[in-house]
C-alpha cells in the first residue's frame, strides 16, 4: 500500500523562493572555492527542501490529477522517469526540482508523442503539397516554353521568307522606298553562331577538393582579436556578467525544444573593452528579447521571395505542438527589415543603388486589401480604394553594380513614381513607354534621357500581327508571287515582320557584346560602340524608314503626339514607334544603356508569382516590408551570391554583436550591472557601418580571402 504524503504548511512560493537564496549562496560558495561546513550545511538543507517540493508537488498531483493517478506514487514515478532517474535513487534531487520547474513553466505540461507525430506528418503533408504545385509549375513553363519555341520557329520560318522575296524584289523595283528598306534588312549581316564545341562543358565537382572541418568552441585565448583595439593580448572571462540567448530553430526538433544559451561577457586585456562573441553553431535572435532566429526569417524570407506566400510558409509552424501565433513570423521578418537589425544593410544597396548612372524601371499591379477597402483596418488616405502597385529599379545587366530595388506605389501615377525616382542620380531611364515617365522627365530639373523599350515595341508588333495564317501563306512557295505582290503594294503586315526581323538581328549583335573576364571598361565600351555603330545603327535606319512610311496611313500628328488615323491593327504599333521614335535610339550612343527595360521585368517575375498564388497582400508597412525582402535576396543573386541565407545570417550576427557590445560598455562607462536586461539602442543600430556586407563588396571579400587561401 502507498505511504500517504504527510502534510506541509509551507507554499511552493515560498520553497522555491527559499531554495534560489540558497542555490545562490551555493553558487558564491563553489566560485570562492570554499569547501567548508557551512557549504555541506547549505547543501544539506537545500535537498531537504527539495525533498519537501518535491512532496508537495505529488500531493498537488494527486489532488488535481486524481485520473492519472493508479498507485499513490504513480505520478512521481512518472516524473522521475521523464528526468532519467531512478526512483530507488533519489541522489540528484536539485536536478529532478530543476525538472519540475522547466515543467510547471511550459503551462501545458508534457508535449506528448501524438503531437509531435502530427507535426511532422503535417510537414510532410506541407512538402507533398510544394512539390505536387512544383511539378504543376514546372509543367506549365514546359508548356509556355514549347509554345513560345513554336512561335519563335514559326516567325523565324516567316522572316526568311519574307526576306528572301524582298531581296529579290528590290532589285527589281530599286525606286521602291519600303522595299529598299526590307532588303537592307534582309542583307544584313548577323554574328556567327557558335560551335558547339566552343561551348564550356558545365561545372564540375572536383572529387579531390577537401571540405573544412566544422570549427567547434570559441576559444578566447591568446591570439584573438578585439573587435575594438585590435589587440591579440586575448581576453579574461568576467565574473557573473551573462548574456542569455533563447531560440527557435527552423527544424522541427530544435523547434520543440529550443535552444537556452550561456554567452559569458568577456574583456578585453589591453583596452578593457568589453563584448561577447557567440559560436557559429549558436542560433542568433531576431531581436534580443525575442526566442525567433535570425536563421528562421532568413529562410521564410528565401520562400518567400521564391514565391510562396506567407500564409503556406506560416503553415509549416503553426501547430499544436509547437504553439506558435499566425503572426510571430510575418511580424518579426517586419520588424528585422523595417526598424529592426537589417535597415543598415537594406541602407547600404539603396545608397549606392541610388548612385548608378542608368536604371531600369517596371511597375506591376498587386493589391493590398486595407487600400481597397477590404480589410478589417481602414485607411484614412486619399489613395485608398485604389489599385496598389509594385516598382522595381533594376541596373542594366551590362552596368557593373547590379541592384534591384522593389517599392510599393499608393498608384500608379507620375506623381507616386516621381516619388520614388527623385532619389536616384541616373541620368538615363529604360523603361516601356509609359506617359508617367515623360510627365517626370519632362518636370525634372536635371537632364534625364529615356530609352524605350524595344521589346515592349516587338511584343505589340506581334499582337497586331496574325503569325500563324501568315507562316502558312509566305512559306507555302505557291504563294510567291502573291507575297512579291503583297510587298510591291507596301502591304503593312509584311513590313511590320520585316521590323522584328531588324530587331532580332540587333539582339543577336547585343548577345556579343559582354564583358570579357580580362576586358578593361575603356576597351569593352569601344568593342560596343563599334559593333552598335556598323551593325544596330544601320538597322534602326531601316525600321525608321519603314515605320515613318506606314504612319503615312496610318496615323496622325496632334500636337506633340501621334493617335491613330485608321481602325486597323497596325495602327497601334505605328502609333507606339512615332511617338517614342528618338527614345528608341538612346543606346545607340551609350554603351552602358541597353536596349530594352528585360531587366527590371525579369526581377518582377517572382513577384507576378507571388502574386498569383495569394492575390493579396494585408497592410501597405506590410507590403513595402515584402519589397525590402525582396530587394536584400534579388540583389545578392545578381552578384553572384548563391546563398543569400548565409550571406544575411553572416551579417546578422555581426550587428547583433555589435549592438551587444555598444550597450555593454556604455552600461560599463557608467557603472551600471551588465547582466541586467536591456534592450537594442535604434542608435547603434545606424552605427553599424554594413557597407562591408553589401553584396557587391562581400563577394568581393570573399573573393581576395579565396585567393589568399
Amino acid at each position: 500500500m502507498a505511504r500517504k504524503a504527510p502534510k506541509i504548511n509551507v507554499t511552493i512560493e515560498a520553497l522555491q523562493k527559499r531554495i534560489a537564496e540558497l542555490e545562490a549562496a551555493l553558487d558564491i560558495e563553489r566560485r570562492d572555492h570554499c569547501a567548508t561546513r557551512e557549504y555541506a550545511r547549505t547543501r544539506f538543507e537545500l535537498l531537504s527542501l527539495v525533498q519537501q517540493l518535491l512532496i508537495k508537488a505529488l500531493e498537488l498531483l494527486e489532488k488535481h490529477c486524481a485520473a492519472l493517478v493508479v498507485r499513490g506514487d504513480s505520478v512521481l514515478k512518472l516524473l522521475l522517469r521523464e528526468a532519467s532517474m531512478d526512483v530507488n535513487e533519489l541522489k540528484d534531487l536539485p536536478a529532478l526540482a530543476k525538472f519540475l520547474r522547466r515543467k510547471f513553466r511550459q503551462g501545458k505540461g508534457k508535449i506528448d508523442s501524438s503531437q509531435i507525430d502530427k507535426t511532422k506528418s503535417d510537414l510532410a503533408e506541407a512538402e507533398k503539397e510544394l512539390e505536387r504545385r512544383k511539378k504543376e509549375a514546372t509543367a506549365e513553363m514546359l508548356k509556355k516554353k514549347r509554345t513560345i519555341a513554336d512561335n519563335n520557329k514559326k516567325s523565324g520560318e516567316a522572316k526568311d521568307a519574307v526576306s528572301e522575296v524582298a531581296a529579290s524584289e528590290a532589285e527589281k523595283h530599286p525606286d521602291n522606298a519600303m522595299l529598299k528598306a526590307a532588303a537592307g534588312i534582309a542583307n544584313a549581316a548577323e554574328p556567327l553562331n557558335r560551335k558547339t564545341e566552343e561551348i564550356p562543358p558545365g561545372k564540375q565537382a572536383d572529387p579531390n577538393r577537401r571540405t573544412a572541418p566544422t570549427q567547434g568552441g570559441i576559444s578566447h585565448a591568446r591570439g584573438c582579436t578585439c573587435p575594438y583595439c585590435g589587440s591579440t593580448e586575448g581576453f579574461f572571462e568576467q565574473e557573473g556578467p551573462t548574456l542569455f540567448l533563447r531560440t527557435l530553430h527552423k527544424h522541427i526538433e530544435e523547434m520543440l525544444e529550443g535552444t537556452y544559451v550561456r554567452n559569458p561577457v568577456l574583456q578585453c586585456r589591453a583596452c578593457g573593452k568589453n563584448h561577447i562573441h557567440i559560436p557559429e553553431e549558436v542560433p542568433v535572435p531576431a531581436d534580443l528579447n525575442r526566442t525567433v532566429s535570425q536563421e528562421l526569417l532568413f529562410d521564410c524570407a528565401r520562400m518567400l521571395t521564391l514565391g510562396m506566400p506567407m500564409n503556406r510558409i506560416n503553415a509549416l509552424f503553426n501547430s499544436a505542438a509547437l504553439s506558435m501565433s499566425g503572426d510571430t513570423i510575418p511580424r518579426n521578418m517586419h520588424d528585422w527589415i523595417t526598424s529592426g537589425l537589417g535597415q543598415p544593410l537594406l541602407k547600404a544597396i539603396l545608397r549606392k543603388a541610388r548612385k548608378a548612372a542608368e536604371i531600369c524601371a517596371d511597375e506591376t499591379p498587386f493589391s493590398c486589401l486595407q487600400q481597397a477597402g477590404m480589410s478589417k483596418t481602414k485607411l484614412d488616405d486619399e489613395d485608398a480604394a485604389k489599385q496598389a502597385y509594385l516598382l522595381t529599379i533594376t541596373s542594366p545587366a551590362s552596368a557593373k553594380y547590379q541592384f534591384a530595388v522593389f517599392n510599393r506605389l499608393k498608384s500608379r501615377s507620375a506623381e507616386a513614381i516621381a516619388g520614388v525616382l527623385g532619389s536616384y542620380e541616373a541620368g538615363t531611364w529604360i523603361t516601356d513607354a509609359y506617359a508617367g515617365y515623360d510627365s517626370i522627365i519632362g518636370a525634372s530639373a536635371v537632364k534625364i534621357e529615356r530609352q524605350s523599350c524595344l521589346a515592349h515595341f516587338t511584343r505589340i508588333v506581334y499582337d497586331a500581327l496574325e503569325l500563324d495564317n501568315m507562316h502558312d501563306a509566305v512559306t507555302n512557295p505557291a504563294n510567291r508571287e502573291k507575297l512579291a505582290e503583297a510587298l510591291g503594294s507596301g502591304n503593312p503586315a509584311y513590313y511590320l515582320l520585316m521590323v522584328t526581323a531588324a530587331i532580332s538581328k540587333i539582339y543577336k549583335w547585343e548577345a556579343t557584346l559582354k564583358a570579357k573576364e580580362d576586358e578593361n571598361p575603356a576597351d569593352w565600351m569601344k568593342r560596343v560602340t563599334d559593333c552598335r555603330t556598323k551593325y544596330a545603327k544601320p538597322l534602326m535606319d531601316r525600321i525608321d524608314e519603314i515605320m515613318v512610311r506606314l504612319a503615312e496611313r496610318y496615323a496622325v500628328k496632334k500636337g506633340k503626339t501621334w493617335e491613330a488615323a485608321l481602325m486597323s491593327p497596325y495602327a497601334k504599333p505605328v502609333v507606339y514607334y512615332m511617338n517614342n521614335k528618338e527614345n528608341f535610339r538612346v543606346f545607340l550612343e551609350n554603351a552602358w544603356v541597353t536596349p530594352d527595360s528585360s531587366a527590371a521585368e525579369r526581377s518582377l517575375r517572382p513577384l507576378c508569382v507571388l502574386r498569383n498564388s495569394c492575390n493579396f497582400k494585408q497592410s501597405p508597412e506590410y507590403m513595402q516590408s515584402m519589397c525590402d525582402w525582396y530587394t536584400l535576396f534579388a540583389t545578392a543573386r545578381l552578384n553572384g551570391i548563391e546563398r543569400p541565407t548565409q550571406w544575411l545570417n553572416e551579417y546578422g550576427r555581426a550587428v547583433f554583436e555589435h549592438c551587444v557590445n555598444e550597450e555593454l560598455n556604455r552600461r560599463s562607462d557608467k557603472g551600471l550591472d551588465l547582466s541586467r536586461r536591456f534592450v537594442f539602442d535604434p542608435k547603434d543600430i545606424e552605427s553599424f557601418n554594413a557597407d562591408a556586407w553589401e553584396p557587391s563588396a562581400y563577394m568581393e571579400r570573399k573573393r581576395q580571402s579565396e585567393a589568399k587561401a
